[in-house]
């Protein structure tokens, strides 16, 4: 993924994320267009443009709001908010942390390249049951 172009975006957008931390909804002004080259997975040959809302943190670096795991929505700016209908999302949110919270990664580095080598994934261990 590479970022080729920014623009000012013609309809601002707010982003709306959830911060599992503090167990809010954090709302970030989505005011900048970027065109994003994204690549085939399985033919890295292939490339796409995709034209995203990206938003600005304190550094001046961007971020693609949508790419991550906590986003929810983007809602106009004006529109008034109804957290009711985010309480399921919210939930579906907190199970996939915690899911990826049991996970390792183990990573092998060769040079400047990292690879993922396995997912460890913790389960429980298997009690024998009492045939009598």
């Amino acid at each position: 993924m590479m970022i080729l172009s920014i623009l000012a975006a013609p309809n601002p957008k707010r982003a709306v994320l959830y911060n599992p931390k503090t167990d809010d909804l954090i709302f970030e002004l989505a005011d900048i267009i970027g065109l994003i080259a994204m690549e085939n997975p399985d033919d890295p040959e292939e490339m796409t443009y995709i034209p995203m809302y990206m938003i600005s943190d304190d550094f001046g670096g961007y971020n693609l709001p949508q790419m991550d795991v906590r986003f929810i929505e983007f809602v106009n700016p004006k529109d008034d908010l109804d957290l009711g209908k985010y309480t399921q999302q919210i939930e579906e949110i907190k199970e996939l942390i915690t899911k990826m919270d049991e996970e390792t990664v183990e990573v092998t580095t060769t040079g400047n390249v990292s690879q993922i080598k396995r997912f460890i994934r913790y389960t429980k261990p298997e009690t024998p049951k009492d045939e009598n």
